[in-house]
C-alpha cells in the first residue's frame, strides 16, 4: 500500500480548483453591479456582467487542476518505493468509483493508471482496484462535471465480473490544465481501446484483483 504519511488528495486541493477561478473572477461581477446599482442597465454594465462567466470559464481550462504536477510527483515517488524501477506502462489520472458522489470534484482520488498484459489497474493514494482485461467488455467516453463546462469526461472501463457490470472511471491528469486533458483524452482512450485488443501474456491470463466498489447501482 502507498504511504500515508500525508493525504494527496486533499480537500485543499480538490477546493483550489474549484473555487480560485470563481475567486479571482468575482471582481468583474461586481463592477458589473456596482455599475448596475449607480447608472442602471447599460451595454458597459452588460459587458461587465459578460466577461463574468467567460473569465471564470478561462480560468477553469487553465487553473482547474492547479497543483497537479505536486501530486503526480508525490505519487511517483510513492510508486518508486513500493515498486523500484517499475517499467509498466502507466499514466496520471483521477479515478472514481460509480457509486462517487461529491460536490468538490468528481474525482476520489487520484493516481496512475497501470496498464498490465493481462490486468488494467488503477494505483491511486488512497484507492487500489484492478480488472482483468478478459473481463472489460467495452471502453466508453462517460460525462463528469467538468462535461457540464464542456471541460472534461470521464474514460469509463467496462466490465463483467461475476455476471455483474462494473466500471472503472479515469479522467486524465497528464497535462497541468483542464482543457489540454480534455485534449490528451482522445489519445488515451484510442491507447485504451488498442490496449484491449491486444492479447495479455500467456502468465497474465485469468490474473485479476476484483473489487465490488467498482459495480454500478
Amino acid at each position: 500500500m502507498p504511504s500515508r504519511k500525508k493525504k494527496v488528495w486533499s480537500t485543499g486541493r480538490k477546493l483550489a480548483g474549484n473555487i480560485l477561478p470563481l475567486v479571482l473572477a468575482v471582481p468583474l461581477l461586481a463592477q458589473a453591479l456596482r455599475l448596475l446599482a449607480s447608472e442602471g442597465p447599460s451595454v458597459t454594465t452588460l459587458l461587465w456582467a459578460a466577461s463574468f462567466p467567460v473569465t471564470c470559464w478561462v480560468l477553469l481550462a487553465l487553473m482547474g487542476f492547479v497543483g497537479n504536477g505536486g501530486m503526480r510527483r508525490e505519487m511517483s515517488k510513492r510508486m518508486h518505493h513500493e515498486r523500484p524501477f517499475d517499467q509498466e506502462e502507466k499514466y496520471f489520472v483521477g479515478f472514481a468509483k460509480p457509486t462517487y458522489k461529491s460536490a468538490l470534484d468528481p474525482h476520489e482520488d487520484v493516481g496512475f493508471l497501470v496498464l498490465h498484459s493481462g490486468t488494467i489497474e488503477f494505483w491511486g493514494s488512497e484507492v487500489q482496484v484492478s480488472l482483468a482485461k478478459q473481463s472489460v467488455a467495452g471502453i466508453r467516453y462517460r460525462p463528469n462535471a467538468h462535461t457540464v463546462v464542456g471541460l472534461g469526461r470521464w474514460i469509463s472501463i467496462e466490465a463483467v465480473v461475476e455476471e455483474k457490470p462494473v466500471r472503472m472511471l479515469i479522467e486524465p491528469r497528464v497535462k497541468a490544465t483542464l482543457i489540454g486533458n480534455l485534449i490528451y483524452s482522445k489519445s488515451l482512450f484510442k491507447r485504451l481501446r488498442e490496449w484491449k485488443d491486444e492479447e495479455p501474456l500467456a502468465s497474465a491470463r485469468g490474473s485479476s484483483k476484483r473489487s465490488t466498489e467498482l459495480e454500478e447501482d
